[in-house]
């Protein structure tokens, strides 16, 4: 199975990014959680790439991208995964997102609609933060400031997996760690403030006419199942699949469960080919 690991310049930032599979398939795009990168879709990844071209970059400030020094907004990390597919010549994406990869997608989908021909929305919400939610984020990069990003990581590695996840499968937390203290400050920072500032999409969800599949960890405590049930009721048609036994990382804490959910879900719709060559 090939392998492409390049890094591309987009919107003043070298962005990291993978493929995987036949280049001529249904490209299926798939968008990472914060503060992590592409590898929370490793297994999915692996296994789509057999019928699918999947395309998994690391935001800005995140993983091997470029951190550069500004508010990271959903529709900044929207438009650089539109110029990565516009850069890689396909349209008609299949886009999937877990956590701030949701919300990043679903910006995606208000900027340019004409490009989604189906969406999975794994572990997110389509709210925007709270008051408190922002206070705590602002809390979190002052942390970051002052204690540095070991202190970062212990705050928030407890939230992302659930209890038994950490009993039970230690390596995917180890992992994590090391991605999480891999990052610099600016990124942490950045990626804060623009998760903060973002904004409501709700409204956008009576718009959304593409095949759509929720995905939540049963126990994800950062966005519940009750946030998913609010986004598949206004998402006419959407399919929702709660997994047992997982967090707000379901792709990594069960990974076959939600490999099977997406396989399942792609197959049973009419997708297109790669729109045109490069």
């Amino acid at each position: 199975m090939e392998l492409a690991l390049p890094t591309i310049r987009i919107n003043n930032c070298n962005l990291y990014y993978e493929t995987r599979g036949n280049d001529q398939n249904p490209p299926v795009v798939l968008l990472h959680a914060f503060p992590l990168d592409h590898n929370v879709w490793r297994p999915q990844a692996e296994e789509l790439s057999k019928e699918y071209w999947v395309i998994t970059p690391d935001f800005r400030g995140h993983g091997q991208s470029e951190a550069t020094d500004e508010s990271y907004s959903m529709d900044l990390l929207a438009s650089d995964i539109k110029d990565l597919v516009e850069n890689l010549g396909v349209k008609n994406i299949v886009l999937g997102g877990i956590s701030m990869g949701g919300y990043v997608a679903f910006a995606y989908r208000r900027l340019f609609p004409e490009d989604i021909q189906a969406l999975i929305l794994v572990d997110t919400k389509a709210e925007a933060d709270t008051p408190q939610a922002r206070l705590g984020r602002m809390e979190m990069a002052g942390l970051v400031v002052r204690k540095g990003v070991a202190s970062f990581a212990d705050r928030m590695l407890p939230r992302l997996f659930s209890k038994q996840s950490v009993e039970t499968n230690a390596s995917i937390v180890k992992d994590a760690r090391k991605t999480i203290e891999a990052m610099s400050p600016i990124g942490i920072i950045g990626g804060l403030k623009g998760l903060a500032d973002r904004s409501d999409s709700t409204p956008l969800l009576d718009e959304i006419r593409v095949p759509t599949l929720i995905i939540v960890g049963e126990r994800d405590e950062l966005t519940t199942v009750d946030d998913a049930k609010r986004i598949a009721s206004r998402i006419v048609g959407s399919k929702l699949v709660i997994v047992p036994n997982a967090g707000h990382i379901s792709t990594l804490e069960q990974p076959e469960k939600v490999t099977s959910a997406i396989q399942t879900f792609l197959r049973g719709i009419q997708l297109q080919q790669r729109a045109s060559p490069v």
